[in-house]
């Protein structure tokens, strides 16, 4: 069985590193963590997240932005793109229900 629990996805080469959660309290950890995950991402080729948003947006994409996440950590609407909707779980779940595609993240 996986580090993961899935028993049929092994964990990747890259990823095969165990890192204790009270690690990341050091500071300075979490800015280099994520510096190693961008990096990761970066020389797999991977679009940038900027990247990502603009070709969807192309694509006609409806987003819908988590109200309660934006309540709870104080976001601007202003500090949002322009072409994103703000809503609930219901929002989201009327919208799914009548999509091909979704994704929820």
């Amino acid at each position: 069985m996986s580090p993961l629990g899935n028993p049929g996805m092994p964990m990747p080469m890259s990823m095969d590193k165990w890192f204790p959660v009270p690690g990341t309290a050091i500071p300075g950890m979490q800015t280099m963590m994520t510096g190693m995950m961008k990096n990761t991402i970066r020389s797999k080729g991977v679009s940038s997240e900027a990247e990502l948003r603009d070709l969807c947006l192309e694509a006609g994409v409806k987003m819908i932005g988590c109200q309660m996440t934006i309540d709870l950590f104080d976001i601007r609407h202003e500090d949002l793109i322009d072409e994103i909707d703000l809503g609930g779980a219901a929002t989201w779940l009327d919208q799914a229900s009548d999509s091909d595609i979704n994704l929820f993240t």
